[in-house]
């Protein structure tokens, strides 16, 4: 029997299927003593691609997986408690704009695409996608779930499209897009209710590293999202307009929007 494996490390994944029933707040790997009792294994994470939990060790033994019950209905096992945007996956889902990947995870990291942004957009709005049932876009069905609202975004000027009549729904939404996008849905939302301010020309803006690198159709838009503090720089003191947008970074702006608005 093979125990102790001199010094060398070797990862291991057990297999870990979702279960929503146990309103599963985070797991976590057990390593079970001969004596009886269990030491949590460190660096233990779930890998989303693998569908297990994984790490890393220099003995085998028996290991299972554990979970922490939560009593929060909407909380997705590949959403951390350290992480900086812990808050923001459980109170996108619970309002309706978000959903998850699956019923148990909300796939932070995934990159935010053109269909995706309008529909999290729409949702928040109470759109009724019944009112808009045109195809501007040939690459847009309306039968798409995000069909009404690309729509209701094109026609209220809160997007445009790529060019040669297409809308790219499925191409990610780079950073400095998300700040126009948030910029005309701002304008929109106070347009539709009958607000007599305008938000989007108080802007100051802050000063980048990469300030040179932001478009100058998207400048304004950074500045404006800037003094919102819904979109900031990164700890390098650049923005990164070209950067993708994750879903948890969508989710963040999000929530602070609709804090706002309230």
């Amino acid at each position: 029997q093979i125990t102790e494996l001199g010094g060398t490390k070797i990862t291991i994944r057990l297999p870990c299927a979702a279960d929503a029933a146990k309103k599963v707040k985070g797991y976590y790997v057990v390593w079970l003593k001969e004596d009886g009792n269990g030491q949590r294994m460190a660096g233990a994470a779930f890998n989303t691609t693998a569908k297990a939990m994984e790490f890393e060790t220099d003995h085998l033994s028996v290991f299972a997986i554990a979970y922490t019950e939560n009593t929060a209905v909407n909380q997705y096992y590949d959403v951390a408690e350290t992480s900086w945007y812990a808050p923001y996956p459980t109170f996108v889902t619970e309002n309706g704009s978000f959903q998850g990947t699956s019923e148990a995870t909300f796939g932070p990291d995934v990159t935010m695409t053109r269909g995706m942004l309008v529909t999290v957009l729409g949702r928040a709005a109470n759109v009724n996608t019944g009112s808009y049932s045109a195809a501007s876009f040939s690459d847009v069905s309306p039968s798409k779930w995000y069909g009404g609202y690309v729509q209701w975004a094109y026609e209220n000027k809160i997007v445009t499209g790529v060019g040669a009549g297409k809308f790219a729904p499925d191409q990610a939404v780079t950073r400095e897009q998300l700040a126009v996008i948030l910029k005309n849905y701002t304008s929109w939302k106070e347009k539709s209710e009958s607000s007599t301010k305008d938000s989007t020309k108080q802007t100051q803006g802050a000063n980048y590293g990469d300030q040179t690198k932001i478009a100058s159709w998207a400048k304004d838009a950074v500045k404006f999202t800037g003094d919102k503090g819904w979109l900031s720089g990164y700890p390098d003191g650049e923005f990164k307009p070209g950067k993708s947008a994750t879903r948890a970074e969508v989710a963040k702006v999000l929530t602070d929007v609709m804090k706002e608005g309230r």
